[in-house]
């Protein structure tokens, strides 16, 4: 049997009134509206006299939901931020690797080489593009309940070709 703790707190007659009016919007006991108060699951309103004294719930609400708005972009943003950082590393050390293990190319041999290079660009850029929609169709297909597949053997031979 789970034991349940009792915890006391003291209001004024106005907390209480703000309180108890906060609970029958929620359409939740006042023991169960603190609670969810106190453990974060819902913010309360404030309770200020500038609330009764022109600013509406809605306001205080549209208030509170375009700051949560603008952390969660924050946060968002910072993530992918990051993301691209590693991107642009891992792009830049590619490079780097690239040119450390590739051997200029006689002059004679840059406009035979210029065009298979071109050749096998496009294919790979083909070759992502499909990973690409494939991707955003198993994310579409994960989200409907079906099991999504990697990339066929295609695409990886496209990739090198």
């Amino acid at each position: 049997m789970k034991r349940l703790h009792h915890i006391a707190c003291y209001v004024n007659a106005d907390e209480y009134a703000h309180l108890k009016e906060q609970a029958a919007k929620r359409h939740l006991s006042l023991s169960s509206h603190v609670k969810g108060c106190l453990l974060g699951q819902h913010e309360p309103l404030p309770f200020t006299k500038e609330t009764k004294a022109g600013k509406s719930d809605v306001e205080i609400l549209l208030r509170q939901s375009e700051r949560r708005i603008a952390e969660l972009t924050r946060t968002k943003t910072g993530e992918v931020l990051d993301q691209v950082a590693v991107l642009a590393a891992m792009l830049d050390r590619f490079a780097l690797t690239m040119l450390i293990h590739t051997s200029e190319i006689p002059q004679e041999q840059r406009k035979p080489a210029a065009a298979s290079g071109e050749r096998r660009h496009q294919n790979w850029r083909r070759a992502v593009n499909n990973i690409v929609k494939d991707m955003a169709l198993n994310e579409a297909a994960a989200r409907d309940g079906a099991v999504s597949s990697l990339p066929n053997a295609e695409d990886s031979h496209e990739l090198g070709a």
